[in-house]
């Protein structure tokens, strides 16, 4: 799921890391590069923590829960898993996957994570035979709205967090591994732009692995399971209930915000830089 080798396109992105370069933004007058990246690369995660993350984690959450399937029935059906009744989860992920796009401003960030998306759901529905049909589903559902030029679908977190959720991965491993690819390709960007070394760049990986580990435990989770927690004591209403409200509500993502706003400026700032590199 995180190996580099993935072909989800995430190397054509530098994050806002380009745009903040050739705008002068990371500061190297009083710290070196890597301290300088480190702090910009802080940032862009922490502003996907609390933007994207809810979302990865209430897709998860939303497979991992909801979608039962026994390794007898996955067996018995020449490596082909049943597809969720009625189609009933898949309508609750596009749900989520619409509200990411509503709350994602920046029209390049939003191209950048659906570009992502429909490549991870394009090799992970090779690479795990026992879960294509669902994903082949997802990405049919989202190339049927890609065609109609009024919706962007698919996006990078929630297409990864239906994958985890499929493979019965926790959210909190979820949360860990997507928060790691984010920082592996800045780094990565930041070699490429020659900012700093190979060398340099692992050890700067290495730092920002331990201090997302720590946000992951510290403050997702503990959001995460307060949330669950509500969700759990609204499965006590009736089935008649659940129906008359239109099916089961997915996981509250009402807490997803901002917390650095220049990182959306930055974002947006990209198509405007007069050479570039990276896509986004």
């Amino acid at each position: 799921l995180i190996d580099s080798c993935v072909p989800s396109g995430g190397f054509a992105h530098s994050n806002t890391l380009e745009a903040a370069h050739q705008l002068h933004l990371l500061d190297t007058s009083k710290f070196s590069w890597a301290d300088s990246l480190y702090s910009h690369i802080w940032d862009v995660l922490l502003n996907t923590a609390t933007s994207t993350v809810p979302f990865l984690i209430a897709s998860c959450h939303l497979f991992r829960t909801r979608y039962h399937s026994s390794s007898n029935n996955l067996a018995e059906s020449s490596n082909e898993s049943p597809l969720p009744k009625d189609n009933a989860i898949i309508e609750q992920w596009v749900l989520l996957d619409n509200l990411l796009r509503s709350t994602t401003t920046s029209h390049v960030a939003s191209r950048s994570s659906t570009t992502q998306g429909s490549g991870m759901l394009r090799a992970f529905s090779i690479a795990f035979p026992h879960i294509s049909p669902v994903v082949k589903a997802l990405k049919r559902t989202t190339l049927k709205v890609h065609s109609s030029l009024a919706d962007c679908t698919g996006h990078n977190a929630t297409c990864f967090g239906a994958v985890c959720g499929l493979l019965g991965i926790d959210e909190e491993t979820c949360c860990s591994m997507f928060l790691y690819t984010t920082a592996r390709d800045m780094v990565n960007a930041a070699v490429r732009m020659n900012l700093i070394g190979p060398l340099e760049g692992g050890r700067l990986t290495h730092d920002l692995c331990f201090a997302v580990e720590k946000l992951v435990t510290e403050e997702l989770l503990n959001r995460f399971e307060r949330e669950e927690t509500k969700e759990s004591n609204c499965d006590s209403e009736t089935e008649e209930n659940r129906k008359d409200n239109g099916g089961p509500e997915v996981l509250d993502v009402a807490f997803a915000h901002q917390v650095c706003p220049l990182i959306e400026i930055l974002a947006n700032a990209h198509d405007r830089l007069y050479t570039r590199l990276f896509n986004s």
